[in-house]
């Protein structure tokens, strides 16, 4: 439809976005150091404490900028890149 669903919350520009290949989650790297997970249907977070995505809470947070993010074929696991090279 075009309509913003939610605005990404990060603190520093975003600087990575990825779908999932069926479409359902959003995965956004930014300046902040961290992943963050968006459904992007409803646009809430799925990786909030507690929120559970598929078998596993995310959470994910580097020691430096993430500069690349991307989902597997399925959709199961998510890699970031970032300058702290782990």
């Amino acid at each position: 439809s075009g309509a913003v669903v939610r605005e990404v919350e990060h603190g520093g520009r975003v600087r990575a976005v990825a779908f999932s290949r069926d479409g359902s989650l959003v995965a956004t790297g930014s300046w902040d150091k961290k992943l963050r997970l968006l459904k992007a249907r409803s646009g809430g977070w799925a990786n909030q404490p507690g929120h559970e995505v598929g078998a596993a809470v995310l959470e994910v947070e580097h020691a430096d900028l993430v500069w690349a993010v991307a989902f597997n074929h399925d959709g199961s696991l998510v890699a970031t890149g970032s300058r702290d090279k782990k």
